[in-house]
């Protein structure tokens, strides 16, 4: 009996001296664990070779996971029925094997096991964990809003409203049309088009552990239209028998189909539809008419142009009498008196006289005494007045004369 106590003493003192010079040869690493796979899919590692080992494998630190690590311990110099005290390197502690663990912060964290057998210290080893901790996931968002458009290019300024607890993160931007940009707040300069444009803007948001959000807004690139230059416009003569009628012509280079042309013409009688579309003014005058083009609800090109317009009223209305005023042996006189009427606000200017006797006269006479020769037969003659106005139009009118003979 007594030999046997002797043997069981032995055999803890080489036991404990065993597991004391294991402890006092482990180096603790300081360099980030080797790791598995990406680092946001969690990761996973050990403290090396040796009779204690220490072995961990992590949970991924993106949302919708949480950063959890599992510590076990194992090794030829781990004996049936250890006991495993663990110290996260945080403030918290653990026993058994497996552990869990889930850090708050992020950073390198030494972890610490220590081994008993029926309560004696038998080693211990520690190692060097990288964690990243909780709420570590981006949530990705932004906003979009117009700088400036010149010409058909038109530019958006991008700005990043994302959130993330902690750490430092990385914004990529896709535009939808090929380019690329990195920066919180950026701006993207599109080419319009002559239809409507959509595209997915997308913003990914990366953190330090490797986190990704993604936000896509579909932005829409409204159209832009390089129409230049001004409407034509033709006129039918505004004298009778014709009567004055506008033809308006809208440009139409770069002008989308289903295009709607709306015409002011400025006097009041309200808005035209069309192109070309035609319009008669009533009265005499001047009109800055203004042409404006639509396109899916919205005002694409505006231009304007004055249009001098005579109305229906340039054309006078010729008439003269006539009242015999005297005779003698040989002559035969008449007095021709204008009575023609301008409207419109014009005026007469000339008027032309041919007194069917081979004579004529032309100028500013309305009123003319005439002077017949008589002959050996008696003679009638028509007398034509032409009247003008300042409107370029004019009227003619007649009148029969008898001469008798001498």
């Amino acid at each position: 009996m007594k030999q046997g106590r002797i043997l069981y003493i032995f055999l803890l003192i080489c036991l404990f001296f065993g597991c004391t010079k294991i402890t006092q040869n482990t180096t603790p690493t300081t360099q980030p664990p080797t790791t598995t796979g990406p680092t946001n899919n969690g990761s996973s590692g050990n403290s090396g070779s040796g009779p204690i080992v220490i072995y961990y494998t992590s949970t991924s630190p993106c949302a919708p996971s949480n950063e959890k690590f599992t510590f076990t311990c194992s090794g030829s110099g781990v004996p049936s029925g250890t006991v495993f005290e663990w110290y996260f390197g945080d403030g918290n502690s653990g026993a058994g094997s497996p552990v869990v663990n889930a850090y708050t912060d992020g950073g390198y964290k030494t972890v610490l096991v220590k081994l008993k057998k029926e309560g004696q210290f038998i080693g211990q080893q520690t190692m060097s964990v990288k964690t990243y901790g909780q709420d570590i996931t981006p949530i990705a968002s932004f906003t979009i809003q117009q700088k400036a458009q010149i010409g058909t290019q038109i530019t958006y300024e991008f700005q990043s409203n994302s959130w993330l607890a902690k750490g430092s993160p990385e914004f990529k931007w896709e535009f939808g049309d090929s380019a690329k940009a990195s920066g919180i707040k950026v701006e993207h300069t599109y080419q319009q088009k002559i239809i409507e444009q959509k595209v997915n803007v997308k913003l990914t948001v990366k953190s330090d552990a490797g986190c990704s959000d993604s936000k896509t807004i579909q932005l829409t690139i409204p159209p832009a239209f390089n129409i230049s230059g001004g409407f034509t416009i033709a006129s039918t003569s505004p004298c009778l028998p014709s009567r004055e009628v506008f033809t308006f012509t809208a440009p139409t280079t770069n002008v989308p189909s289903g295009a709607i042309y709306a015409w002011d013409f400025a006097d009041g009688s309200g808005i035209g539809y069309g192109s070309p579309i035609t319009k008669a003014y009533v009265n005499n005058n001047s009109y800055n008419v203004i042409l404006t083009i639509y396109y899916q609800g919205k005002e694409i090109y505006k231009t304007g142009q004055p249009v001098r317009t005579y109305g229906l009223d340039a054309t006078p209305l010729a008439s003269f009498y006539k009242q015999f005023i005297g005779s003698s042996n040989t002559t035969y006189i008449y007095n021709l008196n204008n009575t023609s009427q301008v409207n419109g606000g014009f005026s007469n200017t000339r008027w032309d006289w041919d007194f069917g006797d081979g004579t004529n006269a032309s100028g500013v006479i309305p009123n003319y005494d005439k002077t017949y020769n008589r002959l050996t037969v008696d003679m009638n003659y028509t007398v034509t007045m032409t009247v003008y106005a300042n409107s370029g139009c004019s009227a003619t009118s007649t009148v029969s004369l008898f001469v008798p003979k001498k």
